[in-house]
């Protein structure tokens, strides 16, 4: 049994890039996994774009690598793999560029530079600011076996 175990594991090495290559034609520049990974939610990119944006404006979207009143620096350095970064006084905005147009994070800070809101926005998404993606109060992750968990802090 271990045997067949072993096999299948490099059967799956030899796979990966081809895999790779295959997310990189259908999504030339950015990856949803890369930015589920910013985000700290799960999310592959085997989804559709249609389907990766429906589930970050869900309200079942929630971040376990942002929370409310984290830090500016802290917000800030989630999107480093963002392609564009503006820094604004009170907000910064983090884009990612898919071949359906720019995927935009809005970060909106108070004046001690608290993060207070995030809204996710693109051009199929038909509100004005964006879709508000919901921020827990705070929040705390403990990594136990490769697997984020969010827990609630009193």
């Amino acid at each position: 049994m271990q045997v067949f175990f072993r096999f299948y594991r490099e059967e799956v090495e030899v796979i990966r890039p081809f895999v790779r290559l295959f997310q990189r034609w259908r999504y030339p520049v950015s990856l949803p996994e890369e930015v589920a990974e910013a985000l700290g939610v799960p999310a592959s990119s085997y989804l559709r774009f249609d389907e990766f944006i429906n589930f970050l404006s869900s309200t079942g979207c929630c971040p376990t690598r942002l929370y409310k009143f984290m830090s500016r620096p802290q917000a800030e350095a989630v999107f480093a793999s963002a392609l564009r970064k503006e820094r604004f006084q009170l907000r910064s905005m983090f884009s990612y560029y898919f071949n359906e147009g720019w995927l935009e994070f809005l970060l909106l800070f108070d004046e001690q530079g608290a993060l207070r809101r995030l809204y996710v926005q693109h051009r199929d998404l038909h509100t004005d600011r964006g879709v508000e993606i919901r921020l827990c109060p705070r929040a705390l992750l403990q990594n136990k076996n490769r697997e984020a968990v969010l827990l609630q802090a009193p």
